[in-house]
């Protein structure tokens, strides 16, 4: 999950706040909608843990020519920098839950997930079930 998609309830509040006053000020405007994170969700968030990097002994990464070793760095940075968002995620998502009893999403996530939904039931039709064989 991307942590950028996912709106912090202080933001949702800061949202509200803005619409509020724009509102007050004689524009229209609609707050974004929000609403908390499945449970099931936020204990996934929570429970993963970080991977060492590269998953190669020291045998095996002395046998790889220098530009292989390069592709392995390139992916072990990648997997750090992927690592250090998930630390960053599950830092707030914990906070939230502590203070809050929940973890708040916004109106972007919502709606990126239903795109997502849709998208999953759509390519899912179009598997052709024939080759499998099931028991």
């Amino acid at each position: 999950m991307d942590a950028s998609a996912v709106a912090s309830a202080d933001e949702a509040k800061k949202t509200t706040t803005a619409a509020a006053a724009a509102t007050a000020a004689g524009e229209q405007q609609k707050p974004p909608a929000a609403a908390p994170l499945a449970q099931g969700y936020v204990d996934s968030i929570l429970a993963f843990e970080r991977t060492p990097w590269p998953v190669l002994s020291d045998d095996d990464l002395k046998r790889l020519s220098p530009e292989q070793r390069r592709e392995i760095d390139k992916m072990a940075a990648l997997h750090k920098a992927l690592d250090d968002d998930l630390a960053v995620l599950q830092a707030e998502v914990s906070r939230q839950v502590e203070d809050n009893g929940c973890y708040v999403v916004g109106e972007s996530y919502l709606a990126d997930q239903a795109k997502l939904e849709a998208l999953i039931e759509e390519e899912w039709a179009k598997i052709d079930w024939s080759a499998f064989e099931f028991k």
